[in-house]
């Protein structure tokens, strides 16, 4: 990524930890039909990602996933702007927080740990997508990645 910069390292926190069977069955209203979830591991650019898919049938379909990398805030704005010019940033949500609509996709920066929220086959996608990147940053540990000193937003 130009503009900022993100150093590889382990996956910080597992996906299922943001997101897990009770946060999906509320947020895609599943109730009992709920199927089936998928871990996965993929790597683009040299950086790993690590993502959990919940499945309920018929239903809505929601992913989460975890960079294995430590992103800056001006990674993740240069990103942005590159990639993703159309996407809305969204207020109060991380350290930074972007909508995609055309990808359903929320993107949270939280310190230095970035992760994913698609949210897929749902009548309001980006109110489900918000609400759900705003489970995963109550369940994301403290400990995860945090800014280094000078570099985060001011207390």
């Amino acid at each position: 990524m130009n503009g900022g910069s993100v150093e590889k390292t382990d996956i910080p926190v597992g996906p299922a930890v943001l997101i897990g069977w009770d946060d999906a069955k509320a947020l895609l209203l599943a109730g009992p039909l709920f199927a089936d979830a998928r871990t996965e591991r993929s790597e683009v650019d040299g950086i790993e990602y690590e993502t959990c898919t919940y499945h309920p049938r018929p239903a809505a379909e929601i992913s989460v996933s975890v960079a294995g990398a430590i992103v800056t805030r001006e990674a993740f704005d240069a990103f942005t702007s590159t990639y993703l010019a159309e996407a809305e940033h969204i207020e109060g949500l991380g350290d930074a927080a972007t909508y995609s609509a055309g990808r359903q996709t929320v993107r949270v920066l939280a310190g230095t740990t970035l992760f994913a929220v698609k949210v897929r086959r749902h009548p309001h996608p980006r109110e489900a997508a918000i609400e759900a990147a705003r489970r995963a940053l109550a369940n994301l540990p403290m400990r995860s990645h945090v800014p280094p000193s000078g570099s985060g937003p001011n207390p």
